[in-house]
């Protein structure tokens, strides 16, 4: 995991911070709406990179939650402070071979994903869109340090070139 400069290190050094919407159960706090948004207006505040990548990773693991139990556990059931992202834009497609997935795809500019342990993407199945959650590990990814006042967020390019996925780590969106 890359290591952020200046404020991103607090952010991700306040687990609170990095957990307002992750469920309480898998060690977040899952504070109301009103308090996120308060929080990260806060920090935007003071440094807006911060903020951006504290509203990447909460959002995330807001998906996660809504997700279920199931996707939960594999984030935080071994690790409750795992940092998980998101990429929203279905730039990937899953192709079904048993019970088993293969993917490919490139998600641009991925918020965090320098940081987190756990990649949510998006992906095509035959027209439908799927949550694909995998650890970062088994990505390529590519930092990306030419986005300028976004520099300190940890964005980088996420790369997956036919990688078999296992079918309980693919989610209906």
């Amino acid at each position: 995991m890359a290591q952020p400069p200046g404020e991103s290190i607090a952010v991700l050094d306040d687990s609170s911070t990095t957990r307002l919407l992750q469920p309480t159960g898998h060690g977040g706090r899952a504070v109301p709406v009103t308090e996120f948004v308060s929080a990260v207006s806060e920090l935007a505040g003071r440094d807006g990179s911060a903020g951006w990548l504290t509203a990447i990773l909460n959002a995330a693991a807001n998906q996660v939650a809504a997700i279920g139990a199931v996707a939960a556990d594999r984030v935080w059931g071994r690790d409750p402070s795992a940092l998980v992202t998101i990429a929203t834009r279905a730039d990937g497609r899953l192709i079904q071979q048993g019970l088993d997935f293969r993917l490919t795809g490139r998600w641009d500019t991925v918020t965090g994903a320098a940081f987190a342990d756990w990649l949510l993407l998006r992906a095509d199945l035959d027209g439908t869109a799927r949550w694909v959650l995998l650890a970062s590990d088994a990505a390529n990814l590519v930092t990306r340090n030419d986005i300028v006042g976004l520099r300190t967020t940890g964005i980088c390019d996420v790369t997956m070139a036919d990688t078999v996925v296992d079918g309980s780590a693919v989610y209906l969106c």
